[in-house]
């Protein structure tokens, strides 16, 4: 190619501008070019050398030249796109900007769009986002929602009378992870056949033995491994997964209808309570969002959902803490005492339960255990070990739910354990 050629090409698009319906190929046949690329780059280079953003401004004014007829970046790790294009059209309908940007609108949402007047058309430019379809799982799961449930009559409860002392029972089955490829490939469907069964077993060790006033029931705490439909936690971490999300969504919500209706025949009052873990956050607020529209009917059935990461329930002389126990735990009873200090300085006894770690213990931390009347400990997972905690050596922790139960008046009585 030689000079000629090049300023030919730059004096063209100096005088006329590139036409609406010319393309880079046309120019580089019509100036000497070897493709279309090489013709456009000549102009980006004499453009960035020799014109400044006034001259660039004036130029672009009588010629559609800042771009090619489409241009389109998508970045499928991050589910974003941006497209840009040209049209003669000054008003343009939705569909028809889906149709110029070449998106599928039932895979892409329009996040922003923009055109600009210019002397030949208008230039457009739209951004996208992948619909995250779990978005769309709240807005239809509660639009004119009718729930079936309907609460338990008294004579139905389940409640051993041969006790007078009324108790508290704990149930929380933290870190299950519903979702999770495990190395011995456990399903989803075993996964919740665990979790029913354990529930079910460690309902009837305290029925046995207590007379049950109360139940605090504790969700959350990675009961799902993912947050988003390209299988990663609330933070983006990549992970391997035995099924679909929208079907561990919905395995996950039918069994918590399950176990709640079956809990909530063995006490007076029940109290859910939601823990944010740090696998999947936003789809347990989701999850536990839409148990509360399903069990609004029952007024005995309370729920505490926000997205607080630390809270508590008061029990006669006993404050129960709950946290997910992925932070600095040995923080944990300064917090809590200074953040519901008015609860705190009410009760004689302090309980701090936490999850996270998928073992049983009471001594991890330094202040893990009891002191000054203060207790911590972490109760195991029904989870069973995935490739990563393989290959670190995190094994062979005992696959197990807990439940711990308290006395009005005297704290903590009794604790059950139920394993897989």
């Amino acid at each position: 190619m030689n000079q000629t050629n090049k300023e030919g090409l730059i004096s063209y698009l100096l005088m006329d501008g590139k036409k609406v319906n010319e393309s880079w190929e046309t120019l580089s046949k019509t100036f000497g070019f070897n493709n279309g690329e090489s013709a456009r780059n000549c102009w980006k280079a004499y453009r960035n050398n020799h014109l400044n953003k006034t001259q660039i401004d004036n130029h672009y004014e009588k010629a559609l030249d800042i771009i090619e007829e489409f241009e389109q970046k998508i970045n499928t790790e991050k589910g974003t796109a941006s497209t840009t294009f040209l049209s003669s059209k000054e008003v343009l309908t939705v569909d028809e900007i889906y149709k110029e940007c070449k998106m599928d609108p039932t895979k892409w949402v329009m996040t922003q769009i923009w055109h600009k007047k210019r002397a030949m058309g208008f230039v457009y430019s739209a951004d996208f986002k992948l619909k995250d379809k779990e978005d769309e799982l709240l807005p239809k799961l509660l639009d004119n929602y009718k729930t079936s449930y309907k609460p338990i009559d008294e004579k139905d409860f389940i409640q051993n009378n041969k006790y007078e002392n009324p108790t508290c029972m704990v149930l929380s089955l933290p870190d299950l992870h519903l979702d999770k490829l495990t190395v011995d490939l456990v399903t989803a469907e075993q996964s919740v056949k665990n979790y029913e069964a354990v529930l079910e077993k460690l309902l009837y060790k305290c029925y046995s033995s207590h007379f049950i006033d109360e139940i605090v029931f504790v969700l959350g705490n990675d009961f799902y491994h993912t947050d988003s439909l390209h299988n990663t936690t609330t933070k983006g971490t990549p992970l391997f997964v035995n099924t679909e999300w929208d079907k561990a969504y919905e395995m996950g919500f039918e069994l918590l209808i399950k176990c709640i209706s079956k809990v909530k025949q063995f006490c007076n009052k029940l109290r859910i309570i939601l823990i944010p873990g740090n696998h999947s956050v936003t789809k347990e607020f989701y999850l536990a969002h839409g148990l509360e529209m399903y069990f609004k009917s029952d007024k005995n059935i309370t729920f505490d959902r926000s997205k607080l990461d630390q809270k508590v329930y008061k029990y006669g002389e006993t404050l129960l803490c709950f946290s997910h126990g992925n932070n600095v735990n040995d923080k944990l009873p300064l917090v809590f005492s200074t953040t519901f200090y008015k609860e705190w300085g009410e009760c004689k006894y302090k309980e701090i339960i936490l999850g996270d770690k998928h073992h049983n213990t009471e001594k991890l931390f330094s202040s893990q255990g009891e002191s000054n009347g203060i207790r911590m400990r972490i109760l195991p997972s029904l989870s069973g070990t995935d490739q990563w905690h393989q290959d670190n050596l995190f094994v062979n922790a005992i696959q197990s739910g807990i439940a711990l139960v308290y006395d009005y008046k005297k704290g903590k009585c009794s604790e059950f354990e139920e394993r897989i």
